[in-house]
């Protein structure tokens, strides 16, 4: 994953700068993670889209830790980075992570969570809220990379039911031609199975 820190004024420091700037392409991720489970063009939504009748950021994470299959662990990212990123986008005076972790009751179990996901990865880090801040990028890479496997297993998964379609029209195109010649409409079943996968692999063969 490219640093989205990169991306950020270099001549300020603002946390908070860093936080929304995350927060912004991890809500774009979920919005494409949710325009493909759901088979909609995200950006063209209403709900998904950029007009003021989108779904909120808090709202579209809730959808995907809704979704059928999400473990515990990648729930429990993406909720510690939806309430690290309301307090930065809603309190003024909040200054750092350091600052989120002492004022807010959530902070101390998300203090807890940062040291258990990635303590080991950030031993090194030169203070306490080097520290932190680097728990939080490894938090982003970490959802970017869940929210785009949620992406591509809803590609996949589509793929595999157009294919089922195509298999069952395939089945029945091949099965009225081959009834057409009997005397009675009687065909082999297996025969039309195997003659029907054949000309599906066939033809996807010739698309690649």
């Amino acid at each position: 994953m490219d640093n989205p820190e990169e991306n950020i004024d270099d001549t300020s420091n603002n946390k908070r700068a860093m936080v929304m700037e995350l927060s912004v392409q991890i809500e774009e991720f979920a919005s494409i993670a949710i325009g493909e489970t759901l088979g909609i063009e995200w950006e063209k939504s209403k709900s998904l889209g950029f007009g003021s009748s989108a779904l909120s950021f808090t709202q579209k994470i809730q959808l995907i830790r809704d979704k059928k299959g999400i473990d515990k662990i990648n729930s429990d990212k993406l909720e510690a980075f939806s309430r690290i990123r309301n307090k930065f986008a809603h309190v003024r005076t909040l200054v750092n992570i350091t600052n989120f972790f002492e004022r807010y009751d959530s902070g101390g179990l998300i203090k807890k969570q940062f040291t258990k996901w990635y303590g080991k990865k950030v031993k090194n880090s030169n203070g306490e809220e080097e520290s932190y801040t680097n728990c939080l990028m490894l938090l982003y890479s970490d959802i970017s990379d869940f929210l785009l496997k949620v992406t591509t297993d809803n590609i996949i998964e589509r793929g595999i039911e157009d294919g089922k379609n195509e298999m069952m029209h395939k089945m029945m195109e091949i099965a009225k031609a081959e009834f057409n010649k009997t005397d009675h409409g009687v065909a082999k079943w297996g025969e039309l199975l195997h003659k029907a996968l054949a000309e599906v692999e066939a033809k996807r063969k010739n698309n690649t």
